[in-house]
């Protein structure tokens, strides 16, 4: 291919392509088209029956369409967008972003979805390949090793459609095709299960820690109207968001034990890092998408720091503790172990360094922060509506439970036991998906 100079384009083929029985077609020629969605506004809003679900590269997974954590689009603004319609049979890759050249096969809708600029469409031709083998072919190693010669960029990589259309894949008979995702099929489920069940356990902290505490979340109050006396308007807020009587409730129920705002509690980092000062020429890059909200786990991109983005300057340390400023209540909440030490975060974080306050650990203070005792006061306390935002000063007024250091102790106890079993079953899980893998690639190439 002429004009492709980056180093990548010629890192060695390692496909074993010339190994396959079958014969080998490429990306654009089983497909009836390769699609990327309209770039449309990012106004997004509240879920109503004139809103539609976007799916963001982060929706798209290893061989999984995640379907939770969506944001809404109004339907007025999807006119011309009809290429951003996904359709069952469709097969996603993510074009660029932290997980750019993931792909997944849309396998069953219950509604209308779009989904935006950041992924590919690709329409394969049914007559001579089945969706779900292409998914296999392209996660497969063969189909990954061409993805990633395919990348431009650094701090961001990017695939584009030419050269997408030029991924070469080995094509048996539909029958054989069949028998290739029978077995895919069934290990994505046993990993689906396991995967669920480690959401289980993670999700079933809440409720213990609610129970340690002697606490219940209020019902919440679906009203639209509600009026309050001016002489209880607290901190100049005057939005009605901030009054919701579900907040309000909450509060209430927080304030039957012992508390303090987080702000008397801890120091905020503030340290800066400057990529004019940097003497490395890579660094590992934390943005709020590399925080997984289920698990508090980390993913770090490394960067040149010639491309480090605007947002690259807050600098971690072994034992800060993460928060994201952008829809807060989501919970992209992480603490950094001593493996994230000296990455740089995005600006879309606040950083808690310092406990300051002994009555607190920094163990329990990472799990009620991610509890939705918490996590509702961030949402109360953010602005900006549709995709709503809280400042630092306005996190620090978060109030925190302090129960006893023996109920403290009990509980991040827990947490540590639930955390070492979901480990477990995601490494089982994963292995067992590798193996499905490695075994579709095998019968592929040398069957």
């Amino acid at each position: 291919m002429i004009g492709r100079i980056d180093s990548n384009f010629y890192l060695p083929s390692t496909t074993g392509l010339s190994n396959s029985k079958f014969p080998i077609t490429t990306l654009g020629e089983l497909s009836l088209r390769i699609i990327q969605p309209t770039e449309f506004t990012r106004e997004y809003v509240e879920e109503s029956e004139n809103s539609l679900p976007v799916l963001r590269a982060a929706n798209i997974g290893d061989g999984e369409l995640n379907l939770e954590d969506l944001i809404f689009i109004d339907k007025s603004k999807l006119q011309g967008a009809k290429d951003s319609f996904i359709e069952r049979g469709d097969v996603l890759i993510t074009r660029t972003g932290a997980n750019a050249g993931e792909t997944c096969v849309v396998r069953e809708l219950s509604r209308q979805y779009v989904i935006s600029s950041h992924s590919i469409r690709v329409l394969p031709k049914k007559d001579i390949v089945i969706p779900e083998f292409l998914e296999g072919a392209l996660l497969s190693k063969f189909g990954k090793d061409q993805v990633n010669r395919l990348f431009t960029g650094a701090a961001q990589k990017q695939l584009q459609l030419k050269s997408v259309a030029t991924i070469q894949i080995p094509i048996p008979p539909l029958e054989a095709q069949l028998a290739l995702v029978a077995d895919m099929e069934s290990a994505r489920l046993a990993r689906q299960e396991k995967l669920s069940q480690v959401s289980d356990l993670l999700k079933g902290m809440d409720v213990f820690v609610l129970e340690q505490l002697g606490l219940k979340l209020p019902k919440e109050e679906k009203k639209s109207t509600f009026a309050i006396r001016f002489n209880t308007v607290q901190d100049s807020r005057v939005d009605p968001h901030f009054h919701h009587p579900t907040f309000r409730k909450l509060i209430d129920v927080i304030q039957r034990v012992s508390y303090e705002e987080l702000g008397q509690l801890v120091k905020f980092s503030h340290e800066i890092w400057s990529p004019e000062r940097e003497t490395a020429e890579i660094f590992r890059y934390i943005e709020i998408s590399g925080v997984n909200i289920q698990t508090g786990n980390i993913t770090a991109i490394e960067t040149p720091v010639s491309e480090a983005p605007s947002r690259a300057r807050m600098m971690t340390r072994n034992g800060d503790i993460l928060i994201s400023l952008t829809r807060p209540h989501r919970g992209a909440i992480a603490q950094v172990d001593k493996s994230f030490d000296s990455c740089i975060a995005s600006t879309g974080f606040s950083i808690i360094r310092e406990i300051t306050d002994k009555r607190i650990t920094k163990d329990y203070l990472w799990c009620i922060l991610r509890n939705q005792i918490s996590l509702q006061q961030m949402l109360q306390r953010s602005s900006g509506g549709n995709y709503p935002a809280i400042t630092e000063p306005e996190l620090t007024k978060i109030i925190i439970p302090i129960p006893s250091e023996k109920i403290q102790e009990k509980i991040t106890s827990e947490l540590s036991h639930r955390r070492a079993q979901a480990r477990a079953l995601r490494e089982e899980a994963e292995r067992e998906w590798q193996s499905a893998k490695e075994k579709f690639e095998k019968a592929l190439l040398n069957g």
